[in-house]
């Protein structure tokens, strides 16, 4: 199997996003979800948020 190892994209930003609200939900929402922890993680793991991090240039993804 190869690797291959790169810098996102801004195509990658959906899948990004989808695979950290999945991660963070198996994650940490097994003991309680809370209201506040929903409403922190629908903000975070979004694709025009996702695609702002591509985007910095301080920020590799």
């Amino acid at each position: 199997m190869d690797i291959n190892i790169r810098r996102a994209t801004e195509t990658d930003a959906s899948l990004i996003a989808a695979t950290g609200l999945t991660v963070w939900i198996d994650t940490y929402a097994r003991d309680a979800l809370t209201r506040d922890m929903a409403g922190h993680v629908l903000a975070e793991f979004t694709e025009p948020r996702i695609r702002r991090h591509i985007a910095a240039p301080s920020t590799t993804i």
